[in-house]
């Protein structure tokens, strides 16, 4: 678990936690699934977010994301690819009553 917001995306402007999952040999730079993960927001209630605000931050995330593991592994930064990202707002009704958004993502790099 990380919390929100990361070391890397201190620019984030709410709190919560981040909760990862791997798929098998995604470290492995032969394997289909290189880098292939899927994870969760869980934000804290009170954060005002839409669409848009999430693909800003989702921007900044990986961003400072790439940055760190570009400079700290000495990678060229010639092999930094386009990402994409689409969204897909459902709702759910929460125990405390009313609804607040849900928000599912695909991210995708692109080569």
């Amino acid at each position: 678990m990380l919390t929100i917001p990361t070391d890397f995306a201190p620019q984030i402007p709410y709190t919560g936690e981040e909760h990862l999952r791997t798929a098998p040999r995604w470290r492995e730079p032969a394997s289909e699934t290189i880098w292939t993960y899927c994870y969760v927001w869980w934000i804290d209630a009170d954060a005002k977010i839409s669409k848009e605000s999430l693909g800003r931050d989702m921007q900044a995330y990986y961003a400072g994301l790439v940055n760190r593991n570009i400079i700290s592994r000495k990678i060229d930064t010639s092999l930094i690819v386009p990402t994409s990202a689409s969204f897909e707002e459902t709702w759910i009704q929460p125990i405390s009553g009313g609804c607040r958004p849900v928000f599912k993502a695909k991210i995708l790099a692109r080569t």
